[in-house]
């Protein structure tokens, strides 16, 4: 009989202990960090949203509008950042949620901006440098006002949640993602407007933890193993007797 209440008393306490382990994810959580393999940034000259083209020289990217003159005439140039990261190397298994993804740049310079300045993040997973269709291309996956960031410790570091965009580009086995970041204009050469530089690289950091079934599962599995070594001394040393 006591042997019984030995038992159900060690189910209570392993099924305890798993939902513990459980709820308490923090135990396990790991962060990980893949800088971005390549970046380039793409201008429009005549705003109508098309490419007019590229450059990936001279280190920090502008983002945002500048104004300069030709033989032909004043221009009004719109200048769009992208970075593009190779997910394949996320060290991901089946047993592996992702509970969050950061895109990280910063603002490394500013020419001028207006108060209403809002830098953005959109995804897009279309490769290539076809410079006419990259430039707008992309869903909006946030925002936030240049003051702020600007005001921020460490000065100038964008934070953006990309977390659905990459766990859709997990779900589809993609291996590459691409970002843009831009002035998510609000009235064209208005009060949101301005011109910065943003680092070369941006970064993604990427934090998991194990599913729950898993932590369960490694729970149950080390009390299971602790009463069954029990077990066994107990039986060897009635042997004995």
């Amino acid at each position: 009989m006591n042997n019984f209440y030995h038992k159900v008393a060690l189910g209570s306490v392993c099924t305890a202990l798993a939902f513990t382990l459980g709820a308490n994810k923090e135990v396990k959580a790991a962060t990980f960090t893949l800088t971005s393999t390549n970046s380039f940034y793409v201008y429009d000259i005549n705003g109508d949203d098309l490419g007019d083209g590229a450059d990936s020289q001279g280190g920090a990217r502008p983002v945002g509008e500048t104004i300069y003159q030709t033989n032909e005439g004043t221009y009004y140039r719109e200048d769009r950042t992208f970075y593009d990261f190779n997910i394949a190397n996320l060290p991901l298994t089946p047993n592996t949620a992702i509970r969050s993804v950061i895109l990280q740049t910063r603002v490394v310079r500013v020419d001028w901006y207006g108060p209403y300045f809002l830098l953005a993040a959109y995804g897009t997973n279309e490769g290539g440098y076809n410079v006419s269709t990259i430039f707008d291309a992309g869903n909006y996956l946030g925002g936030e006002n240049l003051g702020s960031i600007l005001r921020r410790e460490p000065v100038g570091v964008a934070n953006f949640n990309v977390l659905p965009f990459i766990n859709e580009r997990i779900r589809n086995n993609e291996t590459f993602a691409r970002f843009g970041i831009r002035n998510n204009q609000l009235d064209r050469y208005g009060d949101d407007d301005g011109y910065i530089r943003v680092n070369e690289e941006a970064r993604l950091i990427v934090t998991t933890v194990p599913e729950p079934t898993t932590i369960f599962g490694s729970a149950i599995g080390l009390c299971l193993g602790g009463w069954l070594k029990r077990k066994k001394s107990t039986s060897q040393n009635k042997a004995k007797s």
